[in-house]
Formats: C-alpha cells, sequence, structure tokens
C-alpha cells in the first residue's frame, strides 16, 4: 500500500495516478475509473475519491483506505481494488484525466 497525505491506496497503482486520485480527492471531483476489462463499459465506476474512517487509536486500524462514494453525501462505498487501472476521466463529457501507459 502507497501513503498520500494520509490516504492509502494499492501499490498497483502508478504513482501519477496516485497523484491524480489524492487531487481529485482533495478537490472534491467527480471522477469516472475505467478498470481492465471494463473498456466497453460506458459507465465504469463513477463517484467521488473519498477515504475511510480508520481509528487512529486502534493499532493497525488509523489507515484510512482510498475509496469510491457515489455522491458526497455517502457514508460508504467500495474501495479502490488492486485491479489494472486503465483510465481516469471526468464525469460528464470525454475528458481523460490520466490514461495508463501502453
Amino acid at each position: 500500500m502507497t501513503t498520500t497525505n494520509g490516504t492509502t491506496y494499492p501499490t498497483s497503482l502508478p504513482a501519477e495516478a496516485v497523484l491524480v486520485l489524492e487531487r481529485c480527492r482533495a478537490n472534491g471531483e467527480r471522477v469516472r475509473l475505467i478498470y481492465k476489462g471494463q473498456e466497453t463499459d460506458l459507465r465504469g465506476r463513477v463517484g467521488y475519491v473519498s477515504r475511510t474512517m480508520g481509528n487512529p487509536t486502534i493499532p493497525g486500524g488509523g489507515a484510512k483506505a482510498a475509496m469510491i462514494v457515489h455522491s458526497r453525501r455517502s457514508i460508504g462505498g467500495n474501495t479502490l481494488g488492486s485491479c489494472e487501472l486503465l483510465r481516469i476521466e471526468a464525469s460528464k463529457g470525454d475528458h481523460i484525466i490520466w490514461r495508463a501507459s501502453p
């Protein structure tokens, strides 16, 4: 696991993707994540990058894992998987924020 600004990301994510996701989290940008095998899925995983609410007083419980939540009001969502991330797109339009190197 890679930790950036208190958020833990899977080590399988490239450093550039981690920086982009962390920027999106900090700025509250809604994104679409496209993983390998989902290239034809027009929807992908859409939401805001957030993080879990780990309890730092519990040994080993202080990690705040990156996750995708549906809306800013959501209190739970899916953590970022270790699957191969192909693209990070803006949720509206066709703007590609980050793309994996071929």
